[in-house]
Order: C-alpha cells, then structure tokens, then sequence
C-alpha cells in the first residue's frame, strides 16, 4: 500500500508541476516531507496506517482544487496573453548589458568571430549552439583571456557600444551602495531567537562563523561584488547533493532521495539566475573577485561532497547556516539601500526569469508574471531574500533531528576525553 501511494504522489507531481503552479507548490511541501517516510516505513505498522490515511485526504483536498485550476492555468497557458519566453529561461544577453552598461565577464570561452556572427551576438551564450570545445581548447582560451585580465585588458569586442549617462549614473549609484555586517549579525540574532538554530555541533558552528567573518573582510565596502562572491558559492551545495545522490543511485545503495534531487537541482538554477543578477550589475568586472569566486567554489564543492558521505545531514545542515545568513544579508542591504535601490532598474534577466514559467512550477514562492510586476532593483533584492528564505526551509526538511543531536553529543564526549587525556599526560609526565 505505502508502495501504491508513493507511485501516486509521483504521478500526482507530474501533472501538477505542468499544469497548475500553486496548487504543485503546495503538493511540493507535502511530498517532500511524506515520500522519504512512507518508503522507510514498514506496509503494515501503524505508523504507515496513519500516514497514508492523512495522505489521503490531503489529495482527496488537491484533487478538487485540481479540477477547477487545470482548466483556468492550461487556458491561461494557451492563451495569446502569454508570451512563449515564459517557458525558459535564458542566459544573460546583450540586452541585459544595455541597462546598467556590465557585460559579464564570467560567461566562458567564445567562438571565434565570422561573418555570421557579429561581436554583438558574441556576448550572448544563448547564441551558440552545440557542444563546447574540448577541454584543452578551453582551458588555453581561458587563460588567455584572464592572463589579460590581471593587467585590466579585454577582447575590443568585450562591451561593443559606449556607455550612456544613463549608464554612468546608474554605476556610480551602485558603488554607493553600502552593507552594514553589524546589522547583519543582528538580524541573524533576532531570526534565531524567534527560530532557535538546530543543534550544531562546534566545528560545523566554527567552519561557518570562519567563513562569515573571511567575506566580510573581503568585501568590506563592495556589497554587489560580495553577493558574486556568495552566489557563485552558493550553487555548489545543491551540485555536491546531487553529485552525491546520484553516485549512490548508480552503487544501488540508495534511490529514495529522487524527488529531494529534483528539488536540489531546481535551487541550483535558482542561485544561478541570482548570479546573472549580479553579474549584470557588474559584480564579476573584477579578475581578482572571480578568480576568489570560482576557486572557492571549487574547494566549497568539494567539502561538501566529503562531508555528505560522512554526514549527509551535517552537510544540509552548514547549508541551512549559509542559507540563513544569506536572508539576513539580503535583508539589511535592501532595508539599508531602500532609496537607492528603488531609484534603479530592473534588470532585464531578472524579470525575465522571475516571469518563467520555470520559476513559478519550480516551488518559488511568487506567482507567473510576478517579474513583471517588478517596478525597481528593490524589488529584485526582496525577491532573492524570498527565495533564500525557501532554501532554508527546504534544508531544514531534509535534516534528520536525531543525528544532529548525536553527533553534538559525540563531539561533546570526544573534547571531554580529550581534555582528560590532556591533564592526564601533564601530571603523569
């Protein structure tokens, strides 16, 4: 039985992820919570009873809203009203450089330029097609490129058009804008003392206190370099989960984590998309920033992958830290910035993906159309809080109580038979 209704979330999930945006939402947080506990538990406890029969009525619940919402979302869907873009997303393009004068310098290789393609339709990765070059090839444009970089040089091709007084103001208005870290450390205080942290064992607690503190000295008076910075980090949990996941699929040792690394793979283009954000407001323009980002990334990505095989909760668990902080972040530079912020454009990829269909069916918390609603850079920031917000909740879902509680008291144990041994050898030498 607990097989029968696990296969019908599944099909359940299918059909609401295509057709009808907030009622998958809704069925998402039930199915993340209730597909791992029905498959551990046994067909015939009691437990399972219990659950299936409140999982019954749940999508007893659904099945009426569903009725009613795929008729209105798949006439809304096909209607001319909706503008086919809306069903993916893209890349940053050379439109998105046009509002605040940043071209990315963190988008890859190029092709070489031909008579078919001019140095404008360059700039946009969405241009190409087909399969990038080997990875020798990449790597030799790579350095090139960046060899030039360390000594201020780029492509003549890199911005094609000059900036426009518009563009200038607009840029000098993003350097003034300041993050104030003692705020940030108060707002993380007043979050958990209304949402009390999970028991964190010290060296999870110190690794993530190391890490605040080295990006605050870092990026002291550069906030928008400072969120390059995070969000490039920020995708490596969500691959390291699903590198992890997947390996264990592969060895037969594990498939009941399917749906959790769907879920994984769509925070993951969601941090993406905050990236291009930040790299249309100019936070990649630096060499020395995204060579920090992009091999720090590298190394996060690992770390995280060794401590999922030892611990796979330990690993959500720095994420649900990270995740956390990364909503008072976001939360003191908006309150902090408001003015200016709202004074400032929308940047084009960030409505274009907070319009995307694939927002709204990936769980987001915002309706179809909601970009476009988006009246200033305010707006954007407010949004990204949003959507950390989201990870953090989703983290925490995945974390299992009672190893936190465990592996606290274990390290507990472990420094207190340290201590001992430490005095012991002191008197006896």
């Amino acid at each position: 039985m607990a097989r029968a209704i696990t296969l019908g979330l599944l099909i359940a999930h299918s059909v609401l992820e295509r057709h009808h945006a907030s009622a998958f939402s809704t069925f998402s947080t039930i199915q993340l919570s209730s597909l791992t506990r029905l498959s551990c538990m046994g067909e015939g406890s009691s437990s399972a009873g219990k659950a299936i029969s409140e999982l019954r009525r749940e999508i007893a619940t659904l099945q009426e809203e569903l009725a009613v919402a795929l008729k209105s979302e798949t006439e809304r869907i096909t209607s001319k009203d909706i503008d086919p873009s809306v069903f993916a997303t893209t890349p940053l393009s050379p439109s998105d450089a046009q509002v605040y004068g940043f071209v990315s310098r963190s988008e890859g290789c190029r092709f070489k330029t031909t008579e078919s393609m001019s140095a404008t339709d360059l700039l946009s990765p969405s241009s190409y097609s087909g399969p990038p070059a080997n990875i020798v090839s990449l790597a030799a444009q790579a350095f090139g490129r960046n060899l030039k970089a360390i000594e201020g040089r780029y492509d003549e091709f890199e911005r094609g058009f000059d900036l426009t007084p518009e563009m200038v103001t607009r840029q000098e208005t993003l350097v003034k804008l300041t993050l104030n870290t003692t705020g940030i450390m108060e707002r993380e205080r007043r979050r958990e003392s209304v949402s009390p942290r999970p028991p964190t064992p010290l060296i999870i607690s110190a690794a993530y206190s190391i890490l605040c503190a080295l990006i605050d000295n870092l990026f002291p008076s550069q906030p928008i370099q400072r969120f390059y910075f995070l969000e490039t980090v920020a995708r490596m949990p969500y691959f390291s989960y699903i590198s992890m996941l997947h390996l264990y699929e592969s060895l037969g040792w594990w498939r009941r984590s399917v749906e959790v690394k769907k879920v994984h793979f769509e925070e993951e283009v969601n941090e993406m998309h905050h990236l291009f954000v930040m790299e249309s407001l100019g936070g990649d323009q630096a060499w020395a920033t995204r060579f920090l980002a992009q091999h720090s990334a590298i190394l996060y990505y690992w770390t995280l992958v060794l401590l999922f095989a030892l611990s796979p909760s330990m690993a959500y668990l720095f994420s649900v830290l990270l995740e956390g902080h990364a909503v008072d972040t976001y939360e003191q530079f908006a309150s902090e910035n408001e003015d200016s912020l709202k004074s400032l454009p929308v940047p084009p990829v960030a409505r274009r993906y907070y319009d995307s269909l694939g927002y709204v069916l990936s769980g987001g918390p915002k309706p179809l159309d909601y970009g476009s609603g988006m009246t200033s850079l305010h707006d954007v920031f407010v949004a990204i809080r949003d959507d950390e917000a989201e990870h953090v909740d989703t983290m925490k879902k995945c974390l299992d109580p009672a190893v936190l509680v465990r592996s606290r008291d274990v390290e507990r144990a472990a420094i207190a038979l340290g201590g001992v041994a430490l005095v012991a050898g002191a008197v006896l030498g």
